[in-house]
Formats: C-alpha cells, structure tokens, sequence
C-alpha cells in the first residue's frame, strides 16, 4: 500500500486547524478557564506576569503551529485509511487521541503530579477538537 500524502488536501487542514485553535480559546476561556487556572494553581498575578514577559504571543502561535501539525497527521491517517465517512473520521481521531495524546499525557499525573482534574480539561479538549477537525477533513 502507498500512502499518497500530497493528496491531503492543504486548505481543509489549514481550515481544520483554525477551528482546533478557536476550541481551545473557548476551552480555556469560556467552558473550563476557571478550573483549569485552579488546577494548573495560576494566580491572577502568575498571568499578569507572563503578559508583561513580552505578550502571550509567543505560546499561541507555537500551540497555533503545534495544532497544525496535530491535525496534518491525522489528515494523513484520513487519506491513509481512505475514510470517507464521518463516523470513519471519528473513529481515527479517537484512535490517534488515544493512543497518542492521552497516553502520552498521563506523565502530567504519574511523574509532574499536576491534579486528575487539569489531566481529564485538557485531555477532553484534544478529544473533542480532534473529532472537529476529523469531519471536517472528511466532509471537505
């Protein structure tokens, strides 16, 4: 079998990685802020800090090209399996979170002793954007 990665279609990607930026604003902001800052243990002047390092720039556009990459190779995984449906795109996305976001990030709990709950906010959120981003990639 020949995996043909230039047949990911680059603009889907690029569209699919935007809206996974865009969840985890909303993620962190919106639907779970409060206690992820309660769980990561940050103060308002822990924050405050870190703006005046020189702006909260630098962490977004490497989280923004961190989400690129995410979200190409679960592209790749799309084209690769040729998965046409979205129950199919799902079922990737599922597959690529588990085994390799959630395992991987469980370290955050055995060896940082960072609490199950910031595990469990930030886990959900790569499940939940991955799933997004997988039927957009099988839809367009």
């Amino acid at each position: 079998m020949t995996i043909e990665i230039a047949n990911v279609n680059y603009l889907t990607v690029l569209i699919a990685t935007v809206i996974y930026f865009f969840i985890g604003i909303l993620w962190y902001t919106v639907f779970f802020g409060k206690r992820w800052k309660r769980a990561m243990n940050l103060k308002k002047i822990d924050m405050e800090r870190e703006k005046n390092r020189g702006g909260m720039w630098r962490p977004y556009v490497a989280n923004f090209l961190s989400n690129l990459v995410l979200v190409y190779v679960l592209a790749v995984f799309v084209r690769a399996t040729e998965v046409v449906t979205i129950l199919g795109g799902m079922y990737i996305a599922l597959l690529i979170w588990l085994g390799f976001v959630a395992t991987i990030s469980i370290g955050t709990i055995l060896w940082e002793g960072k609490p199950l709950e910031l595990y469990l906010i930030n886990n959900a959120y790569h499940l939940v954007a991955l799933n997004v981003a997988a039927i957009l990639l099988v839809v367009i």
